[in-house]
């Protein structure tokens, strides 16, 4: 289906982030995969992002922007910050 010298393209789902490059230019992109295109002969797998760009392997290369696990969720960083702040407030209420 598509030249076996190119990099595997990544096993990817919808929702997920990819950072894909554009083979003739180098320009990247960071998208979110909202459909996965079966392979077509010469062009490969492909994708479809949140601009409803149609992404194919044949001229792109993917791959998986993973979560940082070293970020905090948003969640966890407004409970702490909301415990600090009633924290604060008592301490000077005392």
């Amino acid at each position: 289906m598509t030249d076996p010298e190119l990099t595997a393209w990544p096993a990817l789902r919808l929702g997920d982030h990819a950072l894909i490059r554009e083979r003739a230019t180098a320009r990247e992109l960071a998208v979110t995969i909202v459909a996965l295109l079966e392979p077509i002969e010469g062009e490969g797998e492909g994708l479809v992002d949140h601009r409803g760009r149609v992404i194919r392997h044949h001229f792109y290369d993917a791959r998986p922007i993973a979560a940082d696990v070293d970020l905090p969720d948003q969640r966890d960083v407004d409970t702490r910050f909301a415990r600090l702040t009633a924290d604060l407030l008592n301490t000077r209420t005392r």
